[in-house]
């Protein structure tokens, strides 16, 4: 399992295509190479053949220390998603806000859309929290090309609660999202950033809506 620095920490999920049509998400938290990389899982016919864009199935997620987690999206179904063993991690539950919660019932993250802008042109923007409603962090949904254009300047303004957004409209690429930024506030064991992770995963590769805004 990759190390977690201390924050702010930013990790951003680029997608992309490999050669048998799968779509992938490489994570980076600013070293020279990504530190994990999740794959679509689904119909390898489906795959090939461009059927499948993203949607239900078995999303692997890989870092480069071998260790595995598998993130399970079955259409409106809870996300379930465990260890390379088997084991789970979390069940995630999606409404206007979505829930991940450990088999034991306690929940670990919040997720919900930004109050004041969940939604732009070029991106989705969500909250996470802890249980006790404390804030953690920002999950953005990239949608266009301008979703990226975020200096380290504009990432110190969003930890110190100075941060506007303004949005040039880019290219989309032929894939639903072109990716995910987590902005973390406050530090994450292993088991805190294995969730985050799957949730970007879910998203970008399963495709589906973590708030309101994005239904």
């Amino acid at each position: 399992m990759a190390t977690t620095p201390a924050p702010p920490v930013v990790i951003e999920g680029r997608v992309g295509r490999k050669v048998n049509n799968a779509l992938f998400i490489d994570f980076s938290d600013g070293g020279d190479k990504p530190f994990a990389r999740a794959v679509q899982g689904g119909s390898k016919l489906g795959v090939l053949f461009g059927f499948k864009n993203g949607g239900n199935g078995k999303h692997k997620l890989t870092y480069t220390d071998g260790g595995e987690i598998e993130v399970a999206t079955n259409g409106g179904e809870p996300t379930a998603v465990t260890r390379g063993d088997g084991s789970a991690v979390v069940s995630i539950e999606r409404a206007d806000a979505s829930t991940a919660t450990q088999p034991d019932g306690t929940v670990v993250y919040r997720i919900a859309g930004d109050p004041k802008e969940a939604e732009t042109a070029d991106l989705f923007r969500g909250i996470i929290t802890q249980p006790d409603g404390t804030e953690v962090g920002r999950l953005d949904v990239i949608r266009t090309g301008g979703g990226w254009e975020l200096g380290i300047e504009d990432i110190l303004d969003i930890v110190t609660g100075n941060f506007s957004w303004s949005s040039d409209v880019g290219a989309a690429l032929p894939i639903p999202f072109q990716g995910t930024r987590l902005v973390l506030t406050a530090p994450t064991t292993p088991l805190q950033r294995d969730v985050l992770l799957a949730a970007c995963v879910d998203i970008a590769l399963g495709i589906r809506p973590y708030w309101k805004e994005m239904r």
